[in-house]
C-alpha cells in the first residue's frame, strides 16, 4: 500500500492493522513515525504501548500508555493494556 509519508492518519491506521495482525515490528515503525509527526496522538501512543506490552518491553509500554491516559483518561486500549502490566 502506498501512503503519504506525511499522513499521520494513514500511518496510524496501518500501524493499528499491523498490531492486530501481529506484525509488531512493522507496527512500531508506523507508530513511531506518527509520534514524530504528532507526539500526542493517543491512538499511536496506546497502540505502541500495546505492542511494547505484548513484546514484554514493560517500561516502554508504561511510558506510552501512561502518556496516552494523561491525554485521554478513558482510552480503552490504553486502560486495558495498562491494567495487564503489574509492577
Amino acid at each position: 500500500m502506498k501512503i503519504n509519508p506525511e499522513s499521520a492518519l494513514a500511518l496510524e491506521n496501518r500501524g493499528g492493522v499491523h498490531r492486530v495482525l501481529k506484525h509488531y515490528a512493522l507496527a512500531l515503525i508506523d507508530l513511531d513515525k506518527v509520534l514524530k509527526i504528532n507526539s500526542e496522538s493517543v491512538f499511536a501512543l496506546a497502540n505502541r504501548g500495546a505492542v511494547h506490552r505484548i513484546l514484554e518491553n514493560y517500561n516502554q509500554a508504561l511510558i506510552d500508555l501512561d502518556k496516552a491516559l494523561r491525554i485521554d483518561p478513558k482510552n480503552v486500549i490504553a486502560l486495558g493494556n495498562r491494567s495487564i502490566i503489574r509492577f
